[in-house]
């Protein structure tokens, strides 16, 4: 039997292992952890370098026109896309009586700050109805991708529940025209509707002013492919990107752009190369992201010094994407529009892009694919998304997270976000971001539900992004912009 001072000096040394062995764990966690938003924290500097070190040598080029430089006040817009954002993010959710949204019902809603406009102005209560009497008479285009179309189908949403007559959409495809902003209809047969035999005509300006209504169009174009030939091949027959290896969907926007008041455009973020998705691998190919790493010719990111980690590698192509594909194919097309005097007479908007929010793509992720990544741009660590989301959002913005809730706020933009306002008042373009805090006063389950695969007929993110909450958010952020832009 052993001595029993030996047995304690035993389990005393036991003990002591055990416990260095914890603290050893421990130090060595919290070290990882430490090691992570050091690098994550580095990777954001550096990206942010090279966005604005590339958004500086784009607008100083002498090539960036290809004749003279116009004359174009970029005070002015520099000084509204600063009050705009000052707007957007400095903006507040509310308690009010509950009101309708898009046809849904919220007890809070989002009050955009009034104080980044001097002099401050009163808040609008309702921004997608009462810029009606600033668009009188008006021709409104919206052009661009499905979240463009997203948009224009809220603002049609919002006024078929104040005029009490239907704005139906025949599609992103094949929308004609929308007569908006007309009195309230007071029976079944709408009398300022015009017909030609059964269809119905667009109305002149003459009949706009004397009703003090608008038209509003969509013209679906992915890329704002900008060809002068209304036959040209991009508008006429399926077209694939070579770069991504993804349909391509442009209708010729060109001749309705003359003819319209106000242009809203805009270009998402580029989906990840077809060839990612793969059977085999739920997880997905992307083996080009190594060549794109390993080649200092098109690497963008000081690949040497930095982990050779799948974040950053997606990043470093999320750069590649922006960069070397997206912004020189849009600066050929915001030379066609610069270059048009007619277009050039209207309001031209440039709407920000959103970002893929996990709550709901974690409710449509495909089976067999499991969540790892984290953004760097996150301010706390939780939210993990699929490598397709962290590159299109890597793209669109930054996000911060708030910890209590699922909703995620943008207070800091990025990549596009960051270069594109420096940019596009070049071109005589105004900036109008869609950067929407977080709300911190929504309930969590009932965003859940929102999203539920169950409950929602829903799949996309993209062009269904927000639950009631965050619609109200987008909704109320871009319209009251674009009074203040039109007024």
């Amino acid at each position: 039997m052993a001595h029993p001072t030996r047995l304690l000096v035993s389990r005393i040394a036991g003990f002591s292992v055990l416990l260095a062995l914890l603290l050893y764990t421990n130090l060595s966690w919290h070290s990882e952890q430490v090691g992570k938003l050091s690098q994550s924290g580095r990777i954001q500097e550096v990206v942010d370098r090279v966005i604005d070190e590339a958004a500086s040598n784009l607008v100083t080029s002498p090539d960036l026109y290809r004749r003279k430089s116009p004359r174009i006040d970029l005070g002015r817009i520099a000084t509204l896309q600063s009050s705009l954002s000052c707007s957007v993010h400095e903006g507040t959710w509310e308690n009010s009586e509950v009101r309708v949204i898009s046809g849904s019902q919220t007890p809070l809603h989002f009050k955009p700050s009034q104080t980044c406009f001097h002099p401050a102005e009163p808040r609008t209560k309702n921004p997608s109805v009462s810029i009606c009497p600033l668009v009188g008479g008006k021709r409104i285009l919206f052009v661009g991708p499905e979240t463009t179309y997203y948009l224009h189908s809220l603002w049609l949403s919002s006024l078929e529940n104040h005029e009490n007559r239907s704005h139906v959409c025949l599609g992103e495809e094949y929308c004609s025209f929308h007569h908006i902003c007309r009195p309230p209809a007071t029976n079944a047969e709408d009398e300022l509707d015009l017909f030609v035999g059964r269809k119905k005509k667009i109305p002149n300006r003459r009949s706009m002013l004397s009703t003090n209504s608008s038209v509003l169009q969509y013209a679906l174009s992915t890329t704002l492919h900008s060809s002068q030939n209304r036959d040209d091949g991009a508008y006429t027959r399926p077209t694939v990107d070579s770069d991504t290896g993804v349909r391509m969907h442009n209708t010729y926007w060109l001749r309705r752009a003359r003819k319209a008041d106000v242009v809203v455009m805009n270009r998402g973020p580029l989906p990840a190369p077809a060839w990612t998705y793969d059977n085999r691998n739920p997880q997905g190919n992307w083996s080009f992201l190594a060549s794109l790493w390993n080649e200092n010719r098109v690497a963008h990111l000081d690949t040497g010094s930095l982990d050779n980690t799948l974040n950053n590698r997606l990043v470093n192509a999320a750069l590649w994407a922006t960069l070397d594909l997206f912004i020189p194919s849009l600066v050929r097309s915001l030379r066609v529009i610069l270059e048009d005097k007619e277009i050039q007479e209207g309001l031209l908007v440039w709407h920000g892009s959103w970002y893929l929010q996990p709550v709901c793509t974690h409710m449509r992720i495909p089976k067999g694919v499991v969540p790892s990544l984290q953004g760097f741009w996150y301010a706390s660590d939780g939210v993990v998304m699929s490598p397709w989301d962290f590159y299109y959002n890597a793209q669109g913005m930054v996000v911060l997270r708030s910890a209590s809730h699922s909703l995620l706020s943008s207070r800091a933009v990025y990549m596009h976000d960051r270069l594109l306002p420096q940019l596009l008042p070049h071109f005589n373009i105004t900036f109008l971001p869609l950067t929407v805090p977080r709300c911190t006063k929504c309930e969590h389950s009932h965003i859940q539900s929102e999203f539920n695969p169950f409950r929602s007929r829903y799949k996309d993110c993209i062009r269904h992004p927000w639950s009631s909450y965050g619609k109200d958010g987008v909704e109320v952020a871009f319209f009251n912009a674009l009074m203040k832009l039109i007024s």
